[in-house]
């Protein structure tokens, strides 16, 4: 394959990536009103290692603070999993816009951090 080609197959593999959030967000979700926090965890920690491999940092870092507050079980977990759903949304959004996302100067970013320091 020549360097135009993989670049482009990056660039799809990287679309379905983030088009998939939608279905992560569902299992997500599944898994929470079911209180099964070892498959969310489990979700969160493939969200994690997809996000490095398909250049969505953002994504990364947010699943690696969800993936900590289940271990702990955080009595904030609940209200973390829905800031993590909305910032996923909106790192969706970013990348599908060519944007890039400062994480430390999103709120919700801040508030997460808040959540895991008091956890751990």
């Amino acid at each position: 394959m020549k360097k135009n080609e993989l670049n482009d197959l990056f660039i799809e593999l990287k679309q379905e990536y983030l088009e998939s959030f939608d279905e992560k967000i569902e299992s997500i979700m599944t898994f929470w009103f079911r209180r099964d926090l070892k498959n969310l965890k489990n979700e969160f920690h493939k969200i994690r290692g997809t996000g490095t491999t398909y250049g969505v940092h953002e994504a990364t870092t947010v699943a690696e603070i969800l993936e900590d507050l289940c271990d702990d079980n955080s009595p904030k977990l609940g209200l973390s999993i829905m800031i993590f759903v909305e910032m996923l949304r909106h790192i969706r959004f970013q990348h599908e816009h060519k944007n890039t996302l400062e994480l430390d100067s999103q709120k919700c970013f801040i508030a997460l951090k808040r959540f895991h320091k008091e956890s751990a």
